[in-house]
């Protein structure tokens, strides 16, 4: 026998304060839905960056090219075939052709910030646009100006405000034009490119809704089915040990808020193993199935019956009234298991012993005591003979019995009854 030898067994308590894999699978669910959704999000983000980036280099792409017209003309003036005022309108002339992107245009300003061109703001040409501020309070050209200066690659971001007071922004690029006092400059409109960015993120979200639902669906199917077989016993379908402690922690904590009593019973198969050593292990599992429907029967169907492995069952039953109920219900799994068997053309026989633990309302158990208490008394119902039921409690009161002489149930004399 196992640690009913020695009258223990180790606590569970400690299992039952580990997450279940039920909830851990529905946490593998919840990790799986948020990064569907940081996925989606970034990459419509990176979508964005990659097109803005692109625009960009757009906007120095055109300024190469200004700045390109620009030198060519200065190279007719350095060769006398234009006076620098005539290039300069030629310049101006040839910039202001300059489209791209829909929205996009070439625009300069002399470094005294006198505007010399903006296709979109013609009225101010030949002022001074230093001061000059946009919908959000910058100074764009004067940012425009420092850009220039440094010869970088950046860009300056400036915001209109359009029709319906929605803000529109613009980015700007500019490089100084040598031998002319000059900051040309290359602006976009980057709104479509936002616009872009939100109706990538929705479709990324619609593609993370299918995708979720969809796997959510599997995952739930998986899940229900994990939850179905993770807690029982793969051969008998009962609760295994897992399933069974699970049960059994709910049932005290309902029976000590309802303050009823609870019965433990443990159960050892008599004779198992012999049946097992001449028939063979198939006749064993045939035998452990009938024994499991026959312990099920001698129940009601609202108590949880269990097989921990090999030929150990238990059985939690609530709301009984005495410990004399329990007893009854234990005579009658006694009884039950007792009956005949018929497996593969062969009678066999077989018997069960049975431990029973009771948690009153008026002295609630611990689980792991309750255990113990159960697997003492069965080690004494083994000991006493087997084929019987021997209640802890009664134990404790001086009174173990066996189920009352004559209750005994003997096989059949045609029956081999084989002895663990």
């Amino acid at each position: 026998m196992r640690a009913a030898a020695q009258g223990q067994l180790r606590p569970t308590r400690d299992m039952h304060q580990r997450i279940s894999f039920g909830t851990k699978l529905w946490l593998a669910l919840a990790l799986m839905w948020t990064g569907l959704l940081a996925v989606s999000i970034e990459s419509a983000i990176d979508a964005h960056q990659r097109v803005l980036t692109e625009r960009r280099q757009g906007l120095h792409n055109i300024l190469d090219v200004a700045i390109r017209i620009a030198e060519s003309y200065q190279e007719r003036v350095a060769r006398g075939e234009l006076t620098e005022d005539d290039a300069k309108k030629a310049v101006l002339t040839q910039w202001e052709l300059m489209r791209f992107h829909g929205s996009g245009y070439v625009y300069a300003f002399t470094r005294d910030y006198v505007l010399l061109l903006n296709p979109g703001k013609p009225r101010l040409v030949g002022k001074s646009v230093e001061n000059l501020t946009d919908a959000v309070g910058r100074r764009p050209y004067v940012e425009l100006a420092a850009l220039a200066r440094t010869n970088d690659t950046g860009h300056v971001a400036a915001f209109d405000r359009l029709v319906d007071r929605t803000l529109a922004e613009k980015i700007s690029a500019a490089r100084p034009l040598p031998g002319w006092d000059w900051v040309v400059a290359a602006k976009l409109y980057v709104e479509d490119v936002n616009t872009t960015r939100r109706k990538l993120i929705m479709a990324r979200l619609a593609w993370t809704l299918s995708v979720g639902l969809f796997s959510t669906f599997l995952m739930v199917l998986i899940i229900g089915g994990v939850q179905r077989h993770v807690g029982h016993d793969h051969l008998t379908r009962l609760l295994n040990r897992k399933g069974f402690d699970r049960r059994m922690a709910s049932a005290l904590a309902n029976s000590r808020a309802a303050e009823r009593e609870l019965a433990l019973f443990l159960i050892d198969l008599d004779g198992f193993k012999a049946v097992n050593d001449s028939h063979g292990h198939a006749a064993g599992d045939a035998l452990l199935k009938m024994c499991a429907v026959r312990i099920q029967s001698a129940v009601r169907a609202t108590d949880a019956v269990a097989r921990f492995g090999g030929d150990e069952f238990a059985v939690i039953a609530q709301g009984i009234s005495s410990i004399q109920t329990a007893e009854r219900i234990a005579q009658t799994i006694v009884s039950a298991v007792s009956d005949p068997y018929l497996i593969d053309g062969h009678p066999v026989a077989c018997s069960a012993s049975v431990g029973i633990a009771v948690n009153t309302a008026c002295h609630p158990t611990a689980q792991h005591e309750l255990f113990r208490q159960a697997d003492a008394a069965l080690y004494i119902a083994k000991r006493a003979g087997k084929n019987r039921f021997i209640s802890y409690n009664a134990l404790e009161e001086g009174a173990a019995s066996t189920p009352q002489d004559g209750a005994r149930v003997e096989p059949p004399e045609d029956v081999v009854s084989p002895v663990k």
